[in-house]
């Protein structure tokens, strides 16, 4: 009897070394690459707050050269704030946390945020003002001498309640592009009698600095507008281009607009959509957008991205509702499909595509079902994916993954709901992609481990 005990004992300690050895190998092999190159991670979380009120800290997540900007749209009774940091000797310090000068309970500062350089952006748009309610607003904050500060409040010239401007920022340059999905179609009246129709058809507006000055240079709108659209739910720029995403345009289908600039006028020149064998309804494109390239740079592509994220996964043939992702380049005036795409341990369910990033080459892209981040790398006309990225210490209610962004060859991973108050995860990637070695170094090690467990 005792010797059965022991024998079971035995398997049960086999199988759980085992189960030990799986996961590091899976470590291994998931910040390995498919080239070999190497990563490393480390992790942001807001020292000046108790981290036992969930804040949402991570929600929202930008990057730019050695500033980082991190949302916390539930702090303070849903007030909101942002927290700045900079980049020093590869460790990110120097934490300032930033608030809005009329904030309020409710004004959900920062659950939008967008940093080009020394200027960034933040979205409130709960907030209240001129009489009504949920108009929203979104600031300006400049680094000056070292410091972040408020430099200006922006709101839309025809602003009415219900608009929520600042539900999605983006900042290029002197240029900013503000989303405000609930705006009234053109020609509706708050006072019709209608009902919903000609409600959230959406907007976006573009505001322009000279000098110290910020102005509202226009206001973009869907050529096709309808009710429910959503246009400006998210939003993108880029030298004189931005996209505007429209996740729930004809049935859900979505799309994701182009425009471009001459001069000071804007106007449209694409409606980005994706073609499926399976019929339209609820994939829902758009929902987050990413621009990269369109400033003439040398040598650069104008590229888009974006993900119908609840349509199905590619190849058709998986039959699979995971999302997909679809890049789109830009040649002269005309757009075309580059590519489409999902991540290579998709599932049934998966959100891939909640929100997205590009930098040049690179792309990071959300699993928001907690499951990863993904990194892929564009070789010619070719995505594939390069890194998953998985959280260290993660849960699974942390939420991993409910933003992302990349500059260069940094990602930021936003986790809103690790250790209550929420986390960023940093990942570092090698730009030599030449680590082959590196990558068996660290299957190796894995294995060196699991024998030593098998052993003891």
């Amino acid at each position: 009897m005792k010797q059965r005990k022991m024998r079971k004992s035995s398997i049960r300690s086999t199988l759980s070394t085992l189960a030990r050895c799986s996961l590091l190998l899976t470590l291994a092999l998931q910040l390995s690459g498919v080239k070999g190159a190497t990563m490393h991670m480390s992790k942001i979380e807001p020292s000046t707050h108790n981290s036992t009120d969930s804040i949402q800290f991570g929600r929202a997540v930008s990057i730019s050269g050695d500033n980082a900007i991190v949302g916390a749209w539930a702090h303070n009774g849903r007030r909101g704030a942002a927290f700045a940091y900079e980049r020093v000797n590869g460790v990110w310090t120097n934490e300032q946390m930033l608030q809005h000068s009329e904030g309020v309970e409710d004004d959900r500062f920062s659950l939008y945020v967008a940093v080009d350089g020394n200027t960034a952006v933040m979205g409130a748009h709960g907030e209240d003002h001129d009489g009504g309610d949920i108009h929203g607003a979104c600031y300006i904050f400049e680094k000056r001498n070292g410091k972040w500060e408020e430099t200006k409040e922006l709101k839309h010239d025809d602003g009415s309640a219900g608009d929520s401007l600042g539900s999605a920022v983006a900042i290029n340059g002197d240029t900013v592009v503000v989303g405000a999905y609930r705006d009234e179609c053109p020609g509706y009246s708050l006072n019709a009698t209608a009902g919903a129709e000609g409600q959230d058809c959406g907007a976006a507006y573009v505001f322009v600095r000279d000098g110290e000055t910020w102005t509202q240079q226009a206001k973009l709108v869907a050529n096709d507008a309808t009710a429910g659209s959503r246009f400006g739910f998210s939003t993108a720029v880029s030298g004189d281009t931005a996209v505007v995403g429209s996740y729930t345009d004809d049935n859900g289908r979505g799309a994701v607009y182009v425009f471009v600039r001459s001069g000071a006028t804007w106007t449209q020149q694409e409606k980005l959509i994706h073609d499926t064998s399976d019929g339209i309804e609820n994939h829902l494109l758009g929902r987050g957008v990413a621009l990269s390239g369109c400033s003439g740079e040398s040598g650069s592509t104008c590229t888009a991205i974006s993900a119908a994220y609840k349509g199905p996964s590619t190849p058709p043939s998986l039959n699979i509702s995971g999302g997909t992702a679809y890049v789109w380049v830009r040649s002269g005036t005309s757009w075309t499909e580059q590519a489409a795409f999902s991540h290579n341990d998709v599932e049934d369910g998966d959100s891939f595509g909640l929100t997205v990033d590009i930098s040049g080459d690179l792309a990071v892209i959300s699993n928001s079902g907690g499951r990863g981040a993904y990194v892929f790398e564009r070789t010619g006309q070719n995505w594939n994916q390069a890194f998953k990225l998985v959280a260290h210490d993660g849960g699974t209610s942390d939420t991993f993954s409910r933003d992302v962004a990349i500059d260069g060859t940094t990602v930021l991973v936003g986790a809103p709901n690790n250790k209550v108050a929420g986390s960023v995860y940093v990942y570092e990637i090698d730009d030599d992609h030449d680590h082959s070695g590196a990558s068996m170094m660290g299957t190796a090690f894995a294995l060196m481990i699991c024998s030593v467990f098998l052993f003891l």
